[in-house]
């Protein structure tokens, strides 16, 4: 039989030797951007209050990146990916985007509502606190992930590792979800607050469902392992359709997630998202206004069928707010690449 870890708390941070700032916005490698004079290098710490771009991909396996609320870290017109590894660390409390964040060994830690990634691998330690979007998540086998924050996934969720959403926690996950680690360790996944699947669940042979909040299965579901604590598990039908080993404590139930509905009833789409140029929007002759993450008015107009020029736009996230004609205000985050 495989083991299971006990969650952890994440490592705590030291000082480290040498501190670089920026001084100005632009690329990452610029030394004339730090107070050094100096391109950053693996080792250093490095606290960014400016609009920094990557136009390469860094790793990171000692040192600490920290990203402040008036800064951000942001991949440029080509993929890039950010590699935490051994004692790195990153953590964000701006705007951080990048193609893929690989976390092998250190820490990523989260407090913005400006974070999206294509794909998250996790082996180290990450604590979201605020939002946090990406597109797959793998939670390795080592992985020990703690969300009190908005976890939003728009495609697939594996967790082979440990996985804590506390009572404050809200993940909203657009595809499949599995607990499911087939290497040497049972995967572990506690949830204390809301988790909506928009498609199917498994957990499998010698892995645990926990906790005391609330699932919602859009899907199937199936139950090879065991569903231990005290939350209600919500299917169409009301049953689970593997049941495996299922706790007294336990409640099967059949509400629908209450989570975005009236985002995920709406006939109004935004898309694509991520946008290069035109944010094209479903339904035409709406008012609609764009705002940054700071609250500053960017755009404003009516959509129409030949979309909305956002080329001007610096790279990082945005918020459309289309008014519709029922005087409903809808309200769709969206990022400039």
């Amino acid at each position: 039989m495989k083991k299971i870890l006990l969650l952890s708390s994440l490592i705590s941070f030291g000082g480290f030797a040498q501190v670089h700032t920026t001084t100005g916005a632009g690329n990452f490698f610029n030394p004339l951007l730090w107070d050094c004079l100096c391109v950053p290098a693996n080792g250093d710490s490095l606290v960014i209050n400016h609009a920094m771009q990557l136009t390469a991909s860094i790793y990171y396996s000692t040192g600490q990146i920290k990203v402040n609320a008036t800064g951000s870290l942001t991949e440029d017109a080509n993929d890039r990916d950010v590699w935490v590894d051994g004692t790195g660390s990153l953590i964000n409390n701006g705007t951080f985007d990048c193609y893929r964040l690989y976390v092998s060994d250190g820490s990523f830690i989260n407090t913005s509502t400006s974070v999206y990634f294509d794909s998250l691998w996790n082996q180290g330690n990450i604590a979201n606190s605020g939002l946090l979007t990406v597109y797959d998540i793998l939670n390795d086998q080592t992985g020990i992930f703690i969300n009190s924050g908005d976890f939003t996934i728009t495609n697939n969720f594996n967790n082979q590792g440990e996985f804590l959403n506390e009572a404050a926690g809200v993940i909203d996950l657009t595809n499949d979800f599995s607990n499911c680690n087939i290497q040497t360790m049972d995967a572990m996944f506690i949830n204390d607050g809301v988790f909506c699947i928009g498609a199917d669940m498994t957990n499998c042979l010698d892995d645990t469902l926990a906790g005391s909040g609330e699932y919602f299965i859009t899907g199937s579901s199936s139950n090879f392992g065991v569903f231990d604590g005290t939350f209600t598990f919500n299917t169409p039908s009301g049953t689970v359709g593997v049941p495996g080993n299922i706790q007294a404590g336990v409640t099967i139930g059949n509400a629908p997630c209450y989570l975005s509905l009236d985002e995920k009833t709406n006939v109004i789409s935004v898309y694509p998202n991520p946008v290069n140029n035109i944010l094209f929007v479903s339904e035409s002759n709406l008012s609609f206004v764009i705002h940054d993450m700071s609250g500053k008015l960017i755009l404003s107009g009516m959509t129409n069928t030949t979309g909305i020029d956002v080329s001007n736009l610096t790279a990082g996230f945005y918020t459309i707010s289309v008014l519709k004609q029922n005087d409903e205000r809808l309200v769709e985050k969206f990022i400039k690449n």
